[in-house]
């Protein structure tokens, strides 16, 4: 069974009797904003454009490309995963 079946954390929460805890991790005032490269810009400007209608199209076009550009600045140092089904043993559901 993938994660996917998880609509909302208090499924998870509720299912596998998980505590959540948050917490700050980063230091928010030691973050210094970068500028975003003209690629960026342009590809959000065309998201834009045609406005996205759902949760697929709003990622397709508007956080994949921030992402992209996250990856690009900061390569070696960070990694993102899509699409990979992560199971779960259906006995603990």
């Amino acid at each position: 069974m993938g994660y996917s079946k998880f609509k909302k954390i208090r499924q998870v929460k509720d299912s596998f009797n998980c505590q959540f805890i948050s917490i700050q991790i980063f230091d928010l005032t030691s973050i210094q904003p970068i500028q975003a490269s003209s690629w960026l810009e342009t590809s959000l400007s065309y998201a834009y454009a045609t406005p996205p209608t759902n949760e697929k199209s709003k990622s397709e076009r508007i956080v994949s490309p921030i992402l992209l550009e996250i990856a690009n600045k900061y390569k070696n140092r960070i990694s993102f995963f899509s699409g990979e089904e992560l199971n779960i043993d259906k006995k603990k559901t």
